[in-house]
């Protein structure tokens, strides 16, 4: 640039934060004249974000603020029901465990996830009609539990026959058939299974 210019913004890239660097500055007015000067600048320390990502849980803390190369620091204990946590991770399903003890080396802001593994849960869960149902009849029940289901049992059955299931993740659907005549209704009620 020539002498008559007047810009403050550079934008030096490659530089390690928290580190001190000379800055040599020279000036070439237009008769050819140099002028020069030397400054000694310490980088800042960055300041990052994490974001906390219950994954399916729920946590009181959203998110707070690190400094580059420090400590993360205390974090929140996420909860859910029927499942153990695992601690935070930079992905939700594999990833990098990150606690209070993990130096803080990403340059930019991060989410962490938390990991859970499901408990051995036996949940007795009702399939019984609705309302009234003819004999012979059948009707669809369908429950959504929150872990998934591995397998299920009868836990109390009256007039019921199970005519058919399917598990999906969380949720059993079974067609159910009145196989009693002279009953309206069907009460029955199921085991379901995390293992």
């Amino acid at each position: 640039m020539d002498a008559t210019t007047e810009d403050e913004n550079h934008v030096f890239t490659g530089l390690s934060q928290s580190k001190k660097y000379s800055l040599k500055v020279v000036a070439v007015a237009k008769n050819g004249k140099k002028a020069e000067d030397v400054a000694e600048k310490t980088t800042e320390t960055a300041q990052y974000t994490i974001t906390f990502n219950a994954n399916g849980g729920s946590v009181s803390q959203g998110s707070k603020t690190v400094l580059y190369g420090t400590n993360v620091g205390s974090v929140p204990t996420p909860s859910r029901d029927y499942c153990d946590f695992q601690g935070w991770y930079t992905d939700a399903t594999n990833g990098q465990k990150i606690d209070a003890n993990t130096t803080y080396s990403f340059e930019n802001d991060i989410t962490l996830y938390a990991h859970w593994t499901v408990k051995n849960v036996k949940l007795d869960v009702y399939m019984g009609s609705p309302g009234e149902i003819n004999s012979g009849a059948t009707y669809t029940a369908t429950k959504t539990v929150d872990f998934p289901i591995k397998r299920w049992e009868w836990s109390y059955k009256e007039y019921g026959e199970v005519v058919s299931y399917s598990i999906n993740g969380n949720t059993i659907t079974m067609v159910i058939k009145n196989a009693t005549p002279n009953k309206n209704y069907i009460s029955s009620r199921i085991y379901v299974y995390s293992y």
